[in-house]
């Protein structure tokens, strides 16, 4: 997309026309720009659009944010207008620098865990039901054990006969195929041992709206230090579970490991309601780690490829990034299949407790 057709866009929504637009660098997924309208800066987001992706990522972020922001949500953007016919969103500018991985601390971590509080706390509010599920949100466990077979299954398909992604489909084939197993007799067998039904749907009382892309990646810090979070195009109803764990595996710019036990005995804290949480937490932790491992092989897939070109991605630079970061992340989702891992002792902790009077 030209820089003209950007503010001819912004033009028809906003029935002002910029005096500039710059491209910004860094999304993998959409064109983002900065426009200056007559000393006003906003944020233009066109979103990459193919048939085979039904989602409606412009409509699940401009409402989600207009939801958040009517409910006195203030670290997120913005929302101005949107237009749909020209899949184009515009947004407060955030001026803010990015966070890089082995830079976060624990005044990062705690905003965060506010902000996803402060999620929770709202999600009863009106308007919240006619928000969406969030992307592959699942509300039983065996729902979530089903979805990952069949991501596994879709790439193995859709990289058997493609000669670029080769090595993509044996890692896919000979490692991640038998990983998968390994996990789900993991859940199967922990499931029993806490006495839950995998196929048993989550209350309505007790889903989250789940910012979805949540992490450090998708964060700009403020002058003053105050984060502002960033990408809600697939946000949504989820389990609390999968919003946990999701926000310890996001792998661009890491929550730190060392963070991880205190940033969820936080938040098991400040989701009240729900005892049976953290057992759902350490079924779905090791699933959607592996879970992660196939989201990294995307960009071997023909849509992913589309999108990063739409966004002038660098696409073979990252072919290659995401194949090693795929392999790690295999190996932490058997870790985390052990029969000993940190979230055991979360639940030691939290059972040893009292119960309240």
């Amino acid at each position: 997309m030209q820089d003209a057709e950007i503010i001819e866009a912004i033009e028809k929504t906003l029935g002002r026309r910029p005096t500039s637009v710059e491209r910004l660098t860094g999304g993998a997924n959409n064109v983002v720009a900065r426009a200056n309208l007559a000393g006003e800066e906003v944020l233009a987001k066109v979103y990459f659009t193919h048939a085979r992706d039904p989602r409606d990522r412009l409509g699940t972020e401009f409402n989600t944010l207009t939801f958040f922001w009517e409910h006195g949500v203030r670290c997120v953007p913005r929302p101005i207008a949107m237009n749909r016919d020209g899949h184009l969103g515009i947004y407060e500018f955030v001026r803010g620098e990015k966070l890089v991985a082995g830079r976060v601390g624990w005044e990062e971590v705690r905003q965060l865990a506010d902000f996803l509080a402060l999620v929770w706390a709202i999600r009863l509010k009106p308007g919240a039901e006619k928000l969406p599920a969030a992307s592959e949100a699942h509300f039983s466990l065996g729902k979530y054990c089903e979805h990952v077979e069949a991501r596994l299954a879709r790439v193995e398909a859709a990289l058997k006969e493609d000669a670029k992604g080769r090595t993509a489909f044996d890692l896919a084939r000979e490692q991640i195929r038998p990983a998968l197993a390994k996990v789900s007799r993991f859940v199967a067998g922990r499931a029993g041992e806490y006495g839950l039904d995998l196929d048993a749907e989550l209350p309505l009382h007790l889903r989250a709206l789940n910012p979805a892309d949540h992490g450090f990646h998708n964060a700009l810090r403020k002058s003053d230090g105050r984060l502002v979070f960033l990408d809600f195009e697939y946000a949504g109803w989820d389990q609390a579970a999968q919003m946990l764990a999701n926000a310890c595996l996001q792998p661009e710019v890491p929550l730190p490991p060392d963070f991880r036990k205190p940033f969820l005995r936080e938040m098991l804290k400040r989701l009240p309601g729900d005892g049976l949480l953290m057992y759902r937490l350490r079924l779905l932790y090791p699933l959607l780690s592996l879970k992660w491992s196939l989201i990294m092989l995307n960009e071997f897939l023909p849509v992913s490829s589309q999108r990063r070109s739409f966004a002038g991605a660098n696409a073979e630079t990252r072919l290659a990034a995401q194949l090693e970061k795929a392999k790690k992340q295999l190996e932490a989702s058997l870790q985390a299949a052990a029969d000993r891992f940190f979230l055991d002792d979360l639940i030691d902790e939290f059972d040893s407790q009292p119960l309240p009077s």
